[in-house]
């Protein structure tokens, strides 16, 4: 077997490795997923996100609050659509590569996470993953300060302030606010 060191067949993932600013994170992470599964078909992954951003995208423009905007993402996908989070899921690969996450509802933080970000940023909002500790989010900025949406548990919506007691309370660290540094523009975190 002949391992692909330039990857030649990976040009997204080839992009990530040179820190490149335009990487389409979805087209990395079905690059990924080939890699388990060599014959992967990324059209279908792709039209499946597109349809779901065409679902959204009215819903989404016709409010003016992103919390409102983000419950409406989280209620196609995880509603509708049935994406979420199983403790299960972390030991099946098939769970972090969002062609199976998308088949199958089930997901790991990170893979979820991934399609929420894809179907968003395809229907006009600039939803941005965020490694948190013990766990993985994704990010709006919005007038009221960062929201942000755990895939993992469909889709909830969390403040700033929530966010940092959730995951005290899920790491166990204390003072969540004083130990992470969330790097939000006006919320910089020592």
């Amino acid at each position: 077997m002949t391992i692909d060191l330039e990857f030649h067949n990976d040009p997204e993932f080839r992009k990530l490795l040179t820190r490149n600013s335009d990487v389409d994170l979805t087209l990395v992470a079905l690059e990924l997923a080939r890699d388990g599964q060599p014959r992967l078909d990324f059209s279908h992954t792709l039209d499946w996100i597109s349809r779901r951003a065409d679902e959204v995208r009215s819903h989404l423009t016709r409010t003016r609050h992103e919390r409102t905007m983000l419950r409406e993402l989280a209620r196609c996908l995880s509603g509708t659509h049935g994406l979420h989070g199983d403790k299960e899921a972390f030991l099946r690969s098939e769970s972090s590569y969002i062609n199976r996450v998308i088949e199958t509802g089930i997901g790991i933080p990170i893979s979820l996470s991934l399609v929420y970000v894809a179907v968003a940023q395809r229907a006009g909002v600039e939803l941005e993953g965020v490694a948190a500790p013990m766990h993985f989010l994704t990010r709006l900025e919005s007038v009221e300060g960062p929201l942000f949406v755990d895939a993992f548990h469909q889709g909830e919506v969390l403040s700033y302030d929530e966010c940092c007691t959730w995951i005290q309370s899920l790491s166990g660290l204390s003072s969540m606010k004083s130990r992470i540094r969330w790097n939000l523009p006006g919320h910089a975190i020592s």
